[in-house]
C-alpha cells in the first residue's frame, strides 16, 4: 500500500506550486490510505497530514473536518504508539489552524459533541473537552456562545430546557439567599459571569424573534423581582451593597434585550413597566444600579416598537423624586451622572409633563449642551434644511447645466450666471459639450467633484492651504493674482458649496462632498454670521496650555488661519499681549524655586511624618496643576514660524522679546554664553537663591582633556582640604542635584532659543528689522554654540541676508553641521591658498562664519552621533588640521574669536605688570567673566597648545597675559572668599588650577620663548608671590599647581634663574628659599616632600648635564645668584647647586630621617628602600657638607643601609659610596667606619661599586696616613686590566698579594686594621673570581693570617673579631655555594681554621675529624675525586656524631652544608652508596641536635616534598632518617595528661622560618648571623635542658604538642598534596 501511495503522489508534490495545484488529489490520497485498517504506514501518513496542513494553512482548513473524523477513531485502540502519533498529529493541526477553528466555532462544536458521549474512552473525552476549552478561551465570547448553543433550538425557538436552565444562569450573577462564603463555597467571578451572559443574550436576541422571546423576558423579570425583594428585606436589617450590584447585573442583561432593534423583543411591556415602577417607587438603588435603572427606563421611553398608553406613562410619576435629585445636582454645577445623557429631544415633551418649568429648562439645556454628537447636529441641520425647502415647488424640478470640460470653471460660471436662488434649489442635469449622455446622477456628481477640486486647488490661487496635504485648512488667498481678483469667483464658490450642502441634506444618492477643510472664520462668513475674531483667537491661544501634543498642531493651524484672515493690527493686539505675558510667566517660572528645591545656604527643616502626610493629602485633594508657561511660549513662537510674513512687520515687538529672553532666561540658564556672572553671596533674594543653584551646577569644560581629569583630584585635594570646615554644608549630593537642575534648564533654554531664531530665519528682509545690528552680532555669537540645532538656526538667520560671500557655500556649511558628513566635507572644503575652493574675494566674509561654526563643533561632545568626549577630541584634531591652511593673519583672527571674551585681559598696549595690578585692584565680583566660560576657554587653550605648536609663536605674549591675569583674578577672589557664594568656591579653585596648568604647559612647550622682564615681573607679582603667601598658612596634602610650576622650572636650565628671583620686600631671599620653607616642613605630606626633593635633584643634576654649556638662561630681574656673594669652591658650582647651598643642612636632615625610618622598618623582606633619586641627591650634595658631626651621623646610617642584601642596584651602591666618600673627608674620626668599609669588600660585587669603595678607602687614607699602605693594597687587589676591560689586572693583583705577605712577615702582633680588609677581599676572590691563581693566593693569604694569629698568640678579642666575626661566617657562606670549586676551597679553609684552633673547645669536635693520615682525614676525603674516599669520610663523620663530641651549632652551620652539597650535586646523585652514606650522616647529625634544630631540619625536608618532583626518593629517605633519629624522652608524660591545642610560639617561629626559606639556597641568609649569636642560642638551649623533673615535663609537653599540631599535619600534607614544581 505504501508503494501505491508513493506512485499516486510522487509526481504531484515536488514543489509548493504542485502541492497547491494538486491539493484535491493529495487530500484524497491521504484520506484513502488513512482508512486502511492495520496499516504499517500510519506514522508517516500522519506526518504528511501535518506537513500538508503547514504548507496550505487556510486552504487546508476546509478538509479539517474530514481528517478530524478520520483521526478520532484511531484513538480508540490499545496501541500506545498509535495513540501518541495521532495526538501529535492533532496537536500540530490545532497549532496551524486554531485561528480558523475559533472563527468557525459552530461547526467545530458539531464535531466535538459526539466525542463527549459515554461511548468513548476517557482519554478521548478528555481530549475533546480540553481542546474545545482551548478554542473557547481563544474566542472572546466563547463561554457565552457555548451557553447559547446549549439553549438554542430550531426555527428561532429555544430548547425546552431553557425555562429551567436560564433562571439558574441568572442566579449566578450574585450571591444566593444563603451566603456562599458562609456555606463554605467559593464565590463566582460575577463580573465574568455577567459578560458571558451578555454574549449569550446578544446571540439569543439575534437568533430568536418576538414571538419566541417570552421565556427570556419571564426569567429576567422573575430574577429582578427576587433580588428586589431580598434587597427590601436587607434594608430593614442593614443595607447590603452586593444585592444592589446583583440587581445592576440583572438590569444590564435586560438592557441588552430592550435595546435590540429598538425594543423589538419586548413581548409583555406591562410586566416590565410594573417592575420599573416597583424598583423606582422604593427609592433609588445605590451606586451603578440606579444609573442602570434609569438607562433601562429611558430606553423604554425611546423605543419605537414598545407600546405606551396613558396608563403606563402615568405610572412614571414616581420618577419625579429621582429627577429632582438630578436637577439639583445640575443646578449646583456638580458632576452630573452619566445617565442624563441618554435622553433625546424627541421625548422632552414627556419630561415637560413630569417636571416643573425651571427644572425642565435646566435639564434640557444640559442635555442639549452635552449630549449631542456631531452626527446629531448634522442630522438636525439636514432636517431643518429639508423642512424649509419642502414647501417650495422647486424641490423636485430639474434644470439643465451645460459646461465645457476644457474650460470648466468659466463655462460653469457662465452657465449658472442667470440662476436665481430658486434655480439653485432645483436638481441639476449636467451635460458636457461634445459628450452625449443622460444624467442619472453620475454626470452631476462628476461635475461637482471637478468644480470643487478646481476651485480649491492651490494652483488656481483663489484659495490657499495652510498645510500641503488634504488636511490643511482652506482660506481665501490674500495674495491672489489680478486675473482672479473678481468677487464673482468667490460668489460662485459660495454657491457651489451651498448647493453641495443642499444636495447632501436631501440624502440618498444625491449627497455631494467638498474635498476641502474651511477655516472657521471663512465658514462663519459663508453662513452670514458676524465673526468675533478676538474671542476665537483667545480661545485658541488658551488651548495651547492644554498638555496634549496631538492637540497643538490643529490649534496652530487654526491660529494660522486667523492670522491670515484677520486684520493684522487686530490680530497683533491680541497676539502681542500673550507673547509678553508668556515671556513674563516663563521668567517667573525660572526664578521660582521648584518643589523640593531649597537655597543651598539654608538647610531644609525636617518635617514630621504627620506634616508630610498632611501636605501630601492637601496636594491630592487640591489637584494643583501648574501651567507650563515655557511650553506655552514655545508653542506661540513655533506658530509664528508658520506665518512669518505677518510677523516680520512687528519686529519692534519681537526683537526686544528676543533680547529679553537672552538677558533674563538664556544667560542665567547657560552661564557659558553669558557676558558676566555675579558670584557674590545673595542678599536675601529669591532670585539669587535660584540662580545660585544654576551657577554652581556648571558642566565640565567644553573640551575636557583626559590629562585634566587625571590631575583634578590631586590638585583639588591640595587646595581644598583646608576648606573642609567652610564647605561642610555643600555636600556631593547637593552638587549632583544642582548639576541635574542646571543641565535640564540649559537644554530647555536651548530649545527655546532655537524656536526664537527659527522665526527670525523666516524673515525676508533682515536689514529692515528692529535692532538689526545687535541681531546680526547675536547671530554670529550663536554660531559658536555647542549645539548643532542652535548653530543651524543662527546660520539660517545669516543666510537671510543673502550675502554674496555666504550664499554660494550654503550647502558646504550645512554639511559641516551634519555628523555623518562632517569629516568628508571638512576634507573637501579646502581653504588652502593653493587648492582652496573659496574664492579669494569671499575669504574675508566667509572665514569668520566658518571659524565660528567649526569652533562650535569642537565644543560639542554629547548628543546622537557625537561619540561623546572621544568624538570631540577627534573633531578638534580635524578642525585644527583644517586650519593649517589659513594664513597667519587668519589664524590670529581665529584665536581672537575664541578668546574674544578675554580681549581686555590680553591688551598688549599696556604693560603686563600694569594689567595684573589693574585686575587685582579693580576686580568686580558682581560682573566677572562666567566661571564656566573661563573653564571652557582654558580647555580650548590646552588644545591649542598641544595641537598647534609653533604656529602659536606669535600669539604667546597675549596668551601668557591671559593666563597670568586669570590666575591673579582668581587668587584675588579666593582672598575675598567671605563675599563669594560657598558653592562657587570649588569652581573658582578649579579654574585657577586649570589656568596654572595651562601656564605650566606654556612654559613646557615653548621653552625657547624669550620672556621679557615685564612678563616675568608680572608672573611673580600676580601668580607666584600671592599663592606662596596663601599656601604658607595652609596644610598641604598634595603638590599644588605652584609647586608643579617650580618643579617644571627646575628641569630646564633656562628657567633656573627664575628660582633665584628675590622677593620685592626681601632682596636677600629668593623663590627656592620660600619653596623649601613652605613645603619642606615636618608637617608636609609625603607627596609634597617627594616633589620638593625632585626639584632639588633637578637643580643638582641638570646643572651638570652636557647640554648645560649651550643653554642661555633667562634674564630675570632681582636674581640673587648674580650678586656674586659666593666665593671659592662654591662660586664655581652651577646655578642650581648654588641655590641649594644654604639648604644643605635641611636636605641632609630629611635624608637622615628617611634612612633612619627605613632602618627602623620591619623584617628583611618588607623593609623599604631609599629612592634612587634621593641617593643621587645625597651623592651630589654631600660634596658641600661642612658639618663634621652631621657627616658622621650620615655615614653611620648609610653604611649599614648599604650592607642590606636588598640593595643590589649598582647605581644605588655607587651613589651611597660617593656620598660616604664625600662625608668621610669631614668626619672627626675617619677610622671609625673602617670595619664597616672592610665588610663591604666581601659583599659588593659590581665593578663600579668596588671602585668607589676603593676611593672611600683612599679618602680615609688622606685623613689618616697610617692606613695609606693598606689602602693602596686594597686598590691594587681590585684593579682591572686597561687593555682587556672585562678582565682583572692579574699582575697588579698578584703583586698586591706579595705585598700582603711581606707586610705580615713583619707582624709582631696581629694588625686587625690591616687583616680585616685583606680577609674580606680574599673571600670576595674565593667566592666570585674563577681564576685559579687568584683564588689560590687568596686562600693562602687567609691561611697566613690564621698562622700569624697562632704564632703571635692573639688575644680573645682579636680571635672573636677575625675568626668568629669574619672568617667563619664567610667560610659558611662558601660551604653553601653550589659551585664545586668554591665549595672545596671553603672546606679547605674550614680545615685550616680547625687545625689552627683545634685546642679551643668550640673546634674540638671538628678536630676529631682530622688525622695525620691523609687517607683518614675527613677534610681531605670529603672533597676527593674518588667516591669511596668521600664515603669513608662520611662514615667517620657518623662515628664522631654518635659519640656526641661535635657542638650541635657546628653541625648545623658547617657539617650540614657539606652533606647537602653531596645530596644535591647532579654528578653525585646517581652514586647510590654515597647518597646512602650521606642520608645516614644526616640521621646521625639529627640525633645530636637539640629540639629546635631537630624540628627545623625535619620541617625543611618535609617542605621539599611538595616543591620538586626530582629527588623525592632521596628526600623521603632523609625524612625517615631524621625521624629515626628522634632521641627526645617523652616517657615523663602521663597517659591522661592534657596538652595545649596550640603549638608554642617558639615552634611557630621555627615553622615560619622554614616555610619562608623552602629552598636550600635560602639558607645562605644565615651567614649574617654571628657566631656569638649561635653560642647564645646554645647557652639558652642548655638552660632549657637543665635537669629537673618540671623542666623535663615542660619540654616533653612542648615536643608532643609540636609533633601533633605541626609535624604530623605537615607530613600528611606532603604525602597528599601535589608537587608545585616539576
Amino acid at each position: 500500500m505504501s508503494s501505491q501511495f508513493y506512485k499516486e503522489v510522487c509526481q504531484k508534490c515536488s514543489n509548493y506550486t504542485q502541492v497547491v495545484h494538486h491539493e484535491a488529489a493529495l487530500v484524497a490520497a491521504l484520506k484513502t490510505h488513512l482508512q486502511v485498517p492495520d496499516s504499517l504506514a500510519l506514522q508517516p501518513l500522519l506526518d504528511l497530514v501535518v506537513q500538508l496542513a503547514r504548507d496550505l494553512q487556510t486552504d487546508f482548513y476546509p478538509h479539517f473536518g474530514e481528517f478530524f473524523l478520520l483521526l478520532v477513531p484511531l484513538l480508540n485502540t490499545q496501541d500506545t504508539e498509535l495513540i501518541e502519533w495521532t495526538f501529535t498529529c492533532l496537536l500540530y493541526l490545532f497549532k496551524f489552524l486554531w485561528r480558523h477553528l475559533v472563527r468557525d466555532i459552530t461547526q467545530v462544536y458539531s464535531l466535538y459533541c459526539p466525542l463527549l458521549g459515554k461511548d468513548h474512552k476517557p482519554h478521548i473525552k478528555n481530549f475533546a473537552a480540553e481542546s474545545f476549552a482551548f478554542l473557547m478561551r481563544k474566542r472572546s465570547s466563547g463561554v457565552g456562545r457555548l451557553l447559547f448553543e446549549m439553549l438554542k433550538g430550531v426555527q428561532k425557538q429555544f430548547h425546552s430546557c431553557t425555562a429551567k436552565v436560564f433562571p439558574i444562569m441568572l442566579s449566578k450573577l450574585g450571591p444566593a439567599a444563603v451566603s456562599q462564603e458562609a456555606a463554605g463555597k467559593p464565590a463566582l467571578p460575577w463580573q465574568q459571569v455577567q459578560e458571558a451572559l451578555q454574549d449569550t443574550l446578544q446571540s439569543m436576541a439575534e437568533f430568536t424573534s418576538r414571538s419566541h422571546a417570552g421565556v427570556i423576558w419571564d426569567a429576567l423579570i422573575t430574577a429582578s423581582t427576587e433580588v428586589h425583594s431580598r434587597w427590601q428585606k436587607s434594608q430593614i436589617a442593614g443595607p447590603e451593597n452586593h444585592l444592589a450590584d446583583h440587581q445592576d447585573r440583572v438590569l444590564r442583561l435586560a438592557l441588552v434585550w430592550v435595546r435590540h432593534k429598538q425594543g423589538d423583543l419586548i413581548t409583555n411591556p406591562d410586566k416590565l413597566w410594573g417592575l420599573l415602577v416597583c424598583l423606582l417607587s422604593d427609592g433609588p438603588y445605590p451606586g451603578e444600579s440606579g444609573t442602570t435603572l434609569l438607562e433601562l427606563t429611558s430606553d423604554l421611553l425611546l423605543s419605537e416598537k414598545c407600546s405606551q398608553d396613558v396608563a403606563q406613562i402615568s405610572k412614571l410619576v414616581t420618577l419625579i423624586k429621582y429627577l429632582n435629585t438630578l436637577v439639583t445636582s445640575i443646578s449646583h454645577i456638580q458632576p452630573v451622572p452619566p445617565d442624563c445623557y441618554i435622553y433625546r429631544p424627541v421625548k422632552l415633551p414627556l419630561l415637560a409633563a413630569l417636571l416643573p418649568k425651571p427644572q425642565y429648562r435646566v435639564v434640557t439645556a444640559h442635555i442639549y449642551s452635552g449630549s449631542e454628537t456631531f452626527s446629531d447636529k448634522q442630522d438636525f441641520f439636514y432636517r431643518e434644511v429639508r423642512k424649509s425647502h419642502s414647501k417650495k415647488a422647486t424641490w423636485s424640478t430639474n434644470i439643465s447645466v451645460k459646461v465645457n470640460r476644457r474650460d470648466l470653471l468659466d463655462s460653469s460660471m457662465k452657465s449658472t450666471k442667470h440662476f436665481s436662488s430658486s434655480d439653485w434649489g432645483k436638481t441639476f442635469v449636467v451635460s458636457f459639450y461634445g459628450e452625449e449622455g443622460l444624467d442619472w446622477g453620475g454626470l452631476s456628481r462628476e461635475w461637482f467633484q471637478l468644480v470643487t477640486e478646481t476651485l480649491f486647488r492651490p494652483d488656481t490661487q483663489l484659495f490657499r492651504r495652510f498645510k500641503d496635504d488634504n488636511q490643511g485648512l482652506v482660506h481665501p488667498n490674500p495674495d491672489r493674482p489680478l486675473p482672479v481678483t473678481k468677487p464673482k469667483y468667490y460668489e460662485f464658490a459660495g454657491k457651489v458649496v451651498g448647493k453641495c450642502l443642499f444636495e447632501s441634506a436631501k440624502g440618498g444618492s444625491s449627497r455631494q462632498l467638498v474635498k476641502a477643510r474651511f477655516s472657521r472664520s471663512f465658514l462663519a462668513q459663508l453662513i452670514g454670521l458676524r465673526v468675533t475674531y478676538k474671542v476665537a483667537l483667545r480661545c485658541l491661544i488658551g488651548q495651547l496650555y492644554v498638555n496634549m501634543k496631538l492637540l497643538w498642531k490643529p490649534v496652530t493651524d487654526l491660529i494660522k488661519s486667523h492670522a491670515c484672515g484677520m486684520d493684522l493690527k487686530e490680530f497683533w493686539s491680541v497676539w502681542r499681549e500673550h507673547l509678553k505675558q508668556a515671556a513674563e510667566q516663563a521668567e517667573q517660572d525660572l526664578y521660582k524655586p521648584k518643589k523640593g528645591d531649597s537655597p543651598s545656604d539654608q538647610p531644609e527643616p525636617e518635617d514630621s511624618p504627620e506634616d508630610f502626610f498632611e501636605e501630601t493629602f492637601q496636594d491630592v485633594i487640591a489637584n494643583r496643576s501648574t501651567p507650563d508657561h515655557t511650553n506655552f511660549r514655545h508653542l506661540l513662537w513655533t506658530a509664528m514660524a508658520d506665518f512669518p510674513d505677518n510677523c516680520e512687520p512687528k519686529s519692534r515687538d519681537l526683537s526686544p522679546l528676543l533680547f529679553q529672553f537672552f538677558d533674563n532666561e538664556y544667560y542665567p540658564a547657560d552661564l557659558a554664553a553669558a557676558p558676566a556672572q555675579d558670584i557674590r553671596k545673595p542678599q536675601e533674594s529669591k532670585t539669587d537663591d535660584v540662580i545660585e543653584m544654576d551657577q554652581s551646577g556648571v558642566e565640565d569644560s567644553d573640551l575636557n582633556i583626559k590629562s585634566d581629569q587625571l590631575e583634578d583630584k590631586d590638585d583639588d585635594d591640595a587646595e581644598d582640604k583646608d576648606e573642609e570646615e567652610e564647605d561642610d554644608d555643600i555636600t556631593h549630593e547637593d552638587v549632583s542635584t544642582a548639576d541635574k537642575v542646571s543641565r535640564t534648564r540649559r537644554k530647555a533654554a536651548s530649545r527655546s532659543l532655537v524656536v526664537h531664531l527659527t522665526l527670525f530665519s523666516k524673515f525676508k528682509s533682515p536689514r529692515s528689522l528692529y535692532l538689526e545690528p545687535r541681531l546680526k552680532e547675536l547671530y554670529f555669537e550663536m554660531l559658536k554654540h555647542r549645539e548643532q540645532d542652535v548653530q543651524r538656526a543662527a546660520l539660517a538667520c545669516l543666510m537671510t541676508y543673502k550675502a554674496p560671500y555666504l550664499t554660494p557655500y550654503s550647502d558646504n556649511l550645512d554639511r559641516l553641521l551634519q555628523d555623518k558628513e562632517f569629516r568628508e566635507e571638512l576634507t573637501l572644503f579646502s581653504i588652502d591658498q593653493e587648492s582652496s575652493v573659496v574664492q579669494q574675494e569671499h575669504r574675508e566674509g566667509l572665514l569668520p562664519v566658518l571659524f565660528r561654526l567649526l569652533y562650535g563643533r569642537m565644543q560639542q561632545k554629547t548628543g546622537e552621533g557625537t561619540q561623546g568626549r572621544q568624538g570631540a577630541r577627534v573633531r578638534t584634531a580635524l578642525v585644527l588640521r583644517f586650519l593649517g591652511g589659513c594664513t597667519p593673519e587668519e589664524l590670529e583672527n581665529f584665536l581672537d574669536m575664541i578668546l574674544a571674551p578675554f580681549a581686555h585681559l590680553m591688551n598688549t598696549d599696556v604693560s603686563c605688570v600694569e594689567l595684573v595690578r589693574q585686575e587685582a585692584t579693580s576686580l568686580d565680583l558682581s560682573a566677572v567673566i562666567p566661571l564656566s566660560k573661563q573653564q571652557g576657554s582654558l580647555a580650548t587653550v590646552q588644545v591649542l597648545l598641544n595641537k598647534m605648536g609653533n604656529l602659536l609663536q606669535g600669539y604667546i605674549p597675549r596668551m601668557f597675559r591671559l593666563l597670568v591675569v586669570m590666575v591673579t583674578s582668581h587668587t584675588r577672589i579666593l582672598d575675598s572668599r567671605h563675599l563669594v557664594r560657598k558653592n562657587l568656591l570649588q569652581l573658582v579653585k578649579k579654574v585657577r588650577t586649570l589656568a596654572m596648568r595651562r601656564l605650566l604647559e606654556l612654559f613646557q612647550q615653548h621653552d625657547q620663548y624669550s620672556f621679557s622682564r615685564d612678563e616675568i615681573e608680572a608672573l611673580f607679582t600676580g601668580v607666584v608671590w600671592p599663592q606662596l603667601d596663601q599656601q604658607r598658612s595652609e596644610v598641604i596634602y598634595q603638590p599644588t599647581p605652584l609647586l608643579r610650576l617650580v618643579h617644571l622650572w627646575s628641569k630646564n636650565l633656562r628657567y633656573h634663574p627664575l628660582l633665584a628671583k628675590s622677593r620685592p620686600d626681601q632682596p636677600d631671599r629668593n623663590l627656592i628659599d620660600d619653596i623649601i620653607a613652605t613645603f619642606f616642613t615636618p608637617t608636609s605630606a609625603p607627596p609634597v616632600v617627594a616633589m620638593v626633593m625632585e626639584v632639588v635633584g633637578h637643580l643638582l643634576l641638570e646643572s651638570e648635564s652636557e647640554d648645560a654649556v649651550d643653554v642661555e638662561p633667562l634674564e630675570v630681574p632681582g636674581c640673587t645668584i648674580l650678586c656674586g656673594e659666593t666665593s671659592g669652591k662654591d662660586s664655581e658650582a652651577p646655578i642650581g647647586t648654588r641655590l641649594l647651598l644654604t639648604h644643605v643642612a635641611a636636605i641632609l636632615g630629611h635624608l637622615r630621617s628617611a634612612v633612619q625610618s627605613i632602618g627602623a622598618a620591619g623584617g628583611r623582606q618588607n623593609r623599604p628602600k631609599l629612592p634612587l633619586s634621593e641617593l643621587n641627591i645625597l651623592s651630589r650634595i654631600s660634596a658641600y657638607v661642612k658639618d663634621p658631626r652631621q657627616s658622621a651621623v650620615l655615614v653611620g646610617l648609610l653604611l649599614p643601609y648599604l650592607r642590606r642584601p636588598a640593595i643590589t642596584d649598582h647605581s644605588a651602591q655607587v651613589d651611597i659610596l660617593v656620598t660616604v666618600g664625600n662625608l668621610v673627608r669631614q668626619v672627626p674620626d675617619p677610622k671609625a667606619c673602617w670595619e664597616q668599609l672592610a665588610t663591604m669588600l666581601s659583599s659588593l660585587e659590581g665593578r663600579e661599586p668596588r671602585g668607589e669603595l676603593c676611593k672611600v678607602f683612599a679618602a680615609v687614607a688622606e685623613r689618616d696616613p697610617s692606613v695609606r699602605e693598606i689602602s693602596t693594597i686594597i686598590h691594587d687587589l681590585n684593579t682591572w686590566d686597561r687593555k682587556r676591560v672585562e678582565e682583572p689586572d692579574y699582575d697588579t693583583r698578584l703583586s698586591a698579594f706579595k705585598s700582603v705577605d711581606q707586610a705580615m712577615q713583619d707582624w709582631v702582633a696581629i694588625d686587625t686594621t690591616f687583616a680585616l680588609p685583606i680577609i674580606h677581599n680574599c673571600f670576595h676572590i674565593v667566592l666570585r673570581i674563577e681564576d685559579f691563581s687568584l683564588r689560590s693566593n687568596a686562600s693562602y693569604c687567609v691561611t697566613q693570617v690564621l698562622q700569624k694569629m697562632e704564632a703571635t698568640s692573639s688575644t680573645q678579642e682579636e680571635y672573636k673579631k677575625v675568626v668568629q666575626g669574619t672568617i667563619l661566617p664567610l667560610v659558611r657562606k662558601g660551604l653553601w655555594s653550589r659551585n664545586e670549586s668554591v665549595h672545596q676551597e671553603s672546606v679547605s679553609l674550614l680545615a685550616a681554621v680547625v687545625r689552627t684552633f683545634s685546642s679551643r673547645q668550640y673546634f674540638q669536635g671538628l678536630a676529631q675529624l682530622t688525622d695525620e693520615d691523609v687517607e683518614k682525614d675527613f677534610y681531605q676525603n670529603i672533597t676527593h675525586i674518588q667516591h669511596h674516599r668521600r664515603s669513608r669520610a662520611l662514615r667517620r663523620l657518623i662515628t664522631v656524631c654518635n659519640t656526641g663530641a661535635i657542638n650541635p651549632s657546628i653541625l648545623q652551620s658547617f657539617i650540614l652544608p657539606i652533606i647537602s652539597f653531596i645530596l644535591n650535586d647532579l654528578k653525585l646523585i646517581k652514586v647510590d652508596f654515597l647518597q646512602h652514606e650521606a642520608v645516614q650522616a644526616v640521621g646521625a647529625m639529627a640525633g645530636c641536635l637539640p629540639w629546635k634544630g631537630f624540628l627545623s631540619l625535619l620541617l625543611y625536608y618535609l617542605n621539599k616534598l611538595t616543591e620538586k618532583l626530582e629527588g623525592q626518593k632521596t628526600n623521603i629517605k632523609l625524612i625517615v632518617a631524621v625521624m629515626d633519629a628522634f632521641h627526645f624522652d617523652l616517657s615523663v608524660l602521663s597517659a591522661t595528661s592534657e596538652v595545649a591545642e596550640d603549638a608554642s610560639q617558639e615552634d611557630e617561629d621555627v615553622l615560619q622560618e622554614v616555610e619562608g626559606t623552602p629552598e636550600e639556597e635560602k639558607a645562605e641568609e644565615e651567614v649574617e648571623e654571628t657566631v656569638e649569636e649561635e653560642e647564645d642560642e646554645e647557652e639558652e638551649d642548655a638552660v632549657v635542658m637543665e635537669t629537673g623533673e618540671e623542666k623535663k615535663k615542660a619540654e616533653a609537653e612542648m615536643i608532643f604538642q609540636t609533633l601533633t599540631n605541626v609535624v604530623l599535619p605537615k607530613l600528611h600534607k606532603g604525602l597528599t598534596q601535589k608537587v608545585k614544581k616539576l
